[in-house]
């Protein structure tokens, strides 16, 4: 037979005398009867495809190909109306048939083996049943409540936790388990839940107050998840609770006692911090704050490789290592602070060991002591310059109060006398008024250096200009001084101080010259921050001896009527400055070096 011979037949469309309603009410219904027929193999596929442990596979094969055959009978009945190939279309019938029959006995056949399958009540009973011995030995809580808040089921953790019997908590509400100071806020917390149930994840920070039997209060860590079940409208609770009482008890005084360090260490003025045994910081004071310039919260849980500056992180990485190990250190490092700059500090690293001897982290103590370093090098500074004066009282003083004493007795024996010599008496009060003078200028002297050691200089910004004009025009008539100095020089410095110096550098410079007008040259440079004069004058010059020994006080030239304090002035004055100064021995004039940092 032809399959697809239509000559010899009439289309399927005649039967119906090609009445359009007739039509319309058949070709629609096989359309979507084809259409439902094409589409549920595809869905059924699909569900095979991605459900890889549904029973029973061949079964569900054979089937979505006999629903595929019945859609193609459809699809010819619709081509039949118009197109009558009814050779074609009794194949496809017959092939549909021997699905059917192929479909209907492989059903058949596991007929008893679908009817033996658990019903989906009877399959949540049995997870039920067997999940049941597994809940109940979990290590957490376990609470199933209704939509009332009633508890239809809870393991043996929570009986053990809140000491009650099994029987005892099954439908009572869960507030029973509820401290009373939060029982209302907790109704208030379940209804706002129920209206909109989402699932709460245990660890999220929800901390309740619980209440046992006997009423011991309980920290809980809570988990929520709304269940519903398959075969029924029922909606259950899923309550998950950890008895975090311990750790939270830990917590609370370890949050006490860090208050209680905060308290202590408010005002510290030393740096305190705790890390941890990996090297996180878990505790700073307030000195952190201060001295870095940082929030607390920027250096917590921070490491210290990442928070300390790259060259402090050097100077210390291998001792903090070390210490985070076990070890004890104590040393000096200098640490550069963002508003103070650069600080020197004494450093502690105590270890923080556990019972049985293994590191639990350290404790980080690091006083600032630039400031007592640098009294402390002024103190040592003073202690040497009064063993000097006392050296040079001693010494010094000693000549003018021997001459006093010895012209005194003279004196004494010219008036014991009937007849005393005018002569005498008058040369002898002459010598005692003058060496007594003597001694108060000397003590003014020493006095007026001590004055010198115990000022502090200022910082002000000094015009150099105007500066050098007001010593030219002071010693216009006694000194011809030349400066060299860039125009519109400006240095920070005390004024007072360098007044101090050039003034008795100018002095000395006239006192020796050799001609009615002393000349003296100055040339100033600036070079990082630091002030570079070379002084010199064309006077007598200073050999290597007296070089050495020119800044002493007391020591003069034989030449000189002075007490011998002018050069120890400026000595003393530059010291103050953070400055030094050396005297170049020359013969054709005296020549200093001064080295002087512009504040």
């Amino acid at each position: 037979m032809d399959l697809f011979n239509i000559d010899d037949f009439m289309p399927h469309g005649h039967c119906y005398l090609w009445r359009k309603d007739i039509l319309l009410l058949n070709v629609t219904s096989d359309i979507i009867i084809a259409l439902c027929y094409f589409g549920i193999p595809i869905l059924l596929s699909i569900i095979l495809y991605r459900r890889k442990d549904l029973p029973f596979k061949g079964t569900i094969s054979v089937f979505i190909i006999f629903i595929f055959f019945c859609s193609l009978t459809h699809i010819m009945e619709i081509i039949n109306v118009w197109y009558p190939y009814y050779v074609l279309t009794g194949y496809i019938k017959a092939a549909t048939a021997i699905i059917s029959v192929v479909s209907t006995v492989i059903i058949l056949k596991n007929l008893n083996k679908i009817l033996s399958l658990p019903s989906l009540k009877n399959l949540e009973q049995r997870v039920y049943n067997d999940m049941h011995d597994v809940i109940q030995k979990l290590p957490i809580g376990v609470i199933f409540s209704d939509k009332s808040g009633k508890i239809n089921f809870h393991n043996e953790y929570i009986s053990n936790v809140f000491e009650y019997e099994d029987a005892e908590l099954t439908d009572q509400e869960v507030e029973v388990l509820i401290h009373e100071d939060t029982k209302d806020k907790h109704y208030q917390l379940k209804n706002e839940f129920f209206q909109n149930p989402e699932e709460k994840m245990m660890g999220g920070g929800r901390v309740l107050s619980g209440r046992t039997k006997s009423g011991e209060t309980k920290f809980l860590e809570v988990g929520l998840r709304p269940l519903k079940l398959v075969t029924s409208e029922k909606e259950l609770l899923l309550v998950t609770i950890k008895d975090i009482t311990e750790d939270e008890k830990i917590k609370r005084k370890v949050a006490e006692t860090l208050h209680l360090v905060h308290v202590a260490t408010y005002g510290m003025p030393s740096l305190l911090s705790y890390l941890n045994k990996d090297g996180y910081y878990e505790f700073v004071n307030d000195a952190y704050v201060r001295k870095w310039d940082i929030q607390k919260d920027d250096i917590l849980k921070k490491h210290y490789r990442e928070f300390l500056p790259k060259e402090t992180f050097k100077k210390i990485d291998e001792k903090l290592k070390k210490a985070l190990q076990g070890e004890n250190f104590n040393f000096k490092a200098q640490v550069k602070f963002p508003k103070e700059g650069v600080r020197e500090l004494d450093v502690f690293y105590i270890p923080h060991m556990k019972d049985n001897g293994t590191p639990e982290g350290v404790v980080v103590l690091a006083h600032d002591i630039t400031d007592l370093n640098q009294t402390n090098k002024e103190l040592a500074q003073s202690n040497k310059q009064l063993e000097e004066y006392a050296f040079l009282v001693s010494h010094d003083l000693r000549a003018p109060v021997r001459h006093i004493a010895n012209f005194i007795e003279l004196l004494e024996a010219q008036l014991t006398k009937d007849q005393a010599d005018k002569e005498k008496v008058a040369k002898y009060s002459h010598i005692i008024k003058s060496n007594a003078e003597k001694i108060q200028n000397m003590i003014s002297g020493m006095l007026k250096i001590a004055s010198l050691n115990q000022m502090k200089p200022t910082n002000e910004l000094i015009n150099w200009n105007e500066f050098s004009e007001s010593l030219t025009k002071r010693y216009i008539k006694q000194a011809k001084i030349i400066f060299k100095h860039k125009e519109e020089l400006a240095i920070k410095s005390d004024l007072d101080l360098l007044d101090a110096i050039f003034t008795n550098l100018i002095s000395n410079s006239i006192s020796f010259s050799s001609k009615e007008e002393a000349q003296i040259f100055i040339e100033v440079e600036e070079s990082h921050k630091q002030i570079n004069i070379s002084y010199k004058d064309i006077g007598k010059g200073i050999d290597k001896y007296t070089a050495s020994s020119i800044f002493t006080p007391f020591i003069k030239s034989p030449e000189s009527e002075g007490l011998g304090l002018g050069m120890t002035i400026v000595a003393r004055s530059i010291e103050r400055l953070g400055g030094v100064i050396e005297c170049i021995p020359s013969e054709e004039g005296a020549h200093f070096e001064i080295k002087i940092p512009s504040l």
